[in-house]
């Protein structure tokens, strides 16, 4: 490779650092209003965009001024965030409900959940659902394309670098659990069919046997029973509902007597 290729390929070309600028203002500096879910209350604070987070949080500062209520998360509803650089180690001490506006990007939200941090360096962060729900992200994309720069954005907050890209790792894991219940419940589902079908198979073979040697009279009547008894068992398992309740190929029918030792 000449040492003018590698020259061009190594030094960034100047719009895109003019665009990387104008991406920080809109992802990093823009201004947002907080408010409760009333509108009685709210303030108005430096937002931090990142599409690729799956939550939104909130420092507890910020929920305290915009007087907004924290909802304490009991300790089974409680998050494990993790991000690229591990696991977040402020973890969520609650929950708010928050309406969130914002003039250059047309936004204005109904109340939506954010978690409660005790953090300095975020005062709140938008995560993917403001990109799935408002397309904030296409239009701030379109707005950097277009070389637009945002109106309403704090001049004075210095940007970063860093990328919060934060993900519940025990949702995860609840996630691979639940498909684990479900295989096995698929398993167990597959087996009583098996089991109520082997059943009914054995039943009709023994009233096929129990037609064909009817000249045993009552003799007959015991297996038949227990067949039906058996039959009538693994259909409720299944099925969930009681042996009456079965259709009448798996009825109970019993041609015969069993002595109970009572006196007719």
């Amino acid at each position: 490779m000449s040492a003018s290729n590698s020259s061009s390929i190594s030094e960034p070309h100047p719009l895109s650092i003019a665009k990387s600028q104008r991406l920080r203002k809109w992802k990093q500096q823009l201004l947002f209003n907080v408010e409760s879910p009333d509108g009685t209350s709210g303030t108005k604070v430096t937002g931090f965009v990142d599409g690729g987070s799956d939550v939104s949080m909130i420092s507890k500062k910020i929920a305290k001024k915009a007087g907004l209520e924290i909802i304490p998360l009991k300790p089974e509803a409680r998050p494990d965030l993790e991000g690229l650089e591990g696991r977040l180690l402020c973890q969520p001490i609650g929950f708010v409900y928050a309406k969130i506006r914002q003039a250059d990007l047309s936004l204005d939200t109904t109340a939506l959940a954010f978690y409660v941090v005790d953090v300095k360096k975020i005062q709140i962060l938008l995560g993917s659902e403001f990109g799935q729900e408002y397309g904030i992200e296409s239009k701030i994309y379109e707005a950097v394309e277009n070389e637009i720069d945002p109106v309403d954005w704090d001049r004075d907050r210095p940007t970063c670098h860093n990328v919060c890209v934060l993900f519940d790792a025990r949702s995860k894991g609840r996630q691979r659990k639940e498909e684990e219940q479900t295989q096995q419940q698929r398993k167990q589902h597959s087996e009583q069919v098996l089991l109520a079908i082997e059943a009914m198979k054995t039943q009709r073979n023994l009233q096929a046997s129990q037609s064909a040697m009817g000249s045993y009279g009552g003799s007959a009547s015991f297996p038949s029973t227990i067949s039906s008894l058996s039959a009538s068992s693994a259909y409720s398992n299944f099925t969930g509902s009681s042996a009456s309740t079965a259709p009448s190929s798996c009825d109970a029918t019993q041609t015969g007597t069993v002595n109970t030792g009572q006196k007719s």
